[in-house]
């Protein structure tokens, strides 16, 4: 089961488990949403207070062939980057040209970090109600257009 939270009329949960974040783009889109889009400090803030106690997958990636370190950052969502929050210093492709281009979220309000092939959980936005809540609502409305009938 999925533990989605609820946030200015989004929600949000974690991967079941940590794994690379291409892995976890795949499973946010598995279930309706992508990783998240941080949209202001606020929405930071409220996902550090709800499921920061690690370093976190956001939705930030790097596009191949952009100039290094700081070009060509995007949301997965499509969303354009009106808010970053990266750590001094970065981003900072500390690991060689195209070696770190996916962001993490650093635990208590520490800044993103570019960062290449590790193992993390992810945090998933969907603009939808969880996908239980959606069938309960389709078999209500089901119901309710038989009853018509």
């Amino acid at each position: 089961d999925i533990d989605w939270q609820e946030y200015n009329k989004h929600f949000y949960a974690l991967t079941p488990e940590r794994m690379f974040w291409t892995e976890a783009e795949d499973y946010a889109k598995s279930i309706g949403g992508h990783l998240v889009t941080i949209n202001d400090a606020d929405e930071e803030n409220w996902l550090i207070g709800t499921f920061s106690n690690t370093q976190l997958w956001i939705g930030l990636y790097q596009k191949p062939e952009s100039p290094e370190p700081a070009g060509g950052w995007e949301w997965i969502s499509g969303e354009p980057v009106t808010y970053t929050h990266w750590r001094r210093g970065e981003p900072n492709d500390n690991f060689g040209a195209g070696g770190e281009d996916w962001a993490n979220m650093g635990h208590f309000g520490y800044g993103w970090n570019d960062i290449s092939v590790t193992n993390y959980p992810g945090i998933v936005e969907s603009p939808i109600p969880e996908p239980s809540t959606i069938g309960l609502l389709g078999l209500g409305a089901i119901a309710l257009y038989k009853r018509k009938k």
